[in-house]
């Protein structure tokens, strides 16, 4: 296995537990446990710049529009360019107003 795709899969696992543990776990959302239970939460990696980030955002939300894609996605962003709560806030909009 290649460092990025090792990379990548940390990546994942870190998601995943994060969400058994908090976000089941925890209830921070009620409508969490089923799909998680059953394997249907997709997740997709958004390393880069915001660019890219959006127009990640914006192809699964077309699928999802579409059917194409499971209903409950999640876009974990990578890479550490939103370690700064203000910049990622600043993105969130973004995706609000072109979305």
């Amino acid at each position: 296995m290649s460092e990025s795709a090792r990379d990548e899969q940390q990546a994942l696992d870190a998601v995943d537990h994060w969400l058994r543990e908090v976000v089941v776990g925890q209830g921070f959302c009620p409508f969490a446990p089923r799909p998680y239970a059953t394997d249907e939460v997709f997740v997709e990696l958004a390393p880069g710049s915001a660019l890219g980030v959006l127009e990640r955002l914006s192809r699964r939300a077309g699928q999802m529009l579409a059917g194409e894609s499971p209903r409950t996605a999640l876009l974990a962003l990578t890479g550490g360019a939103y370690a700064d709560y203000e910049t990622f806030l600043d993105l969130a909009d973004t995706a609000r107003l072109v979305l």
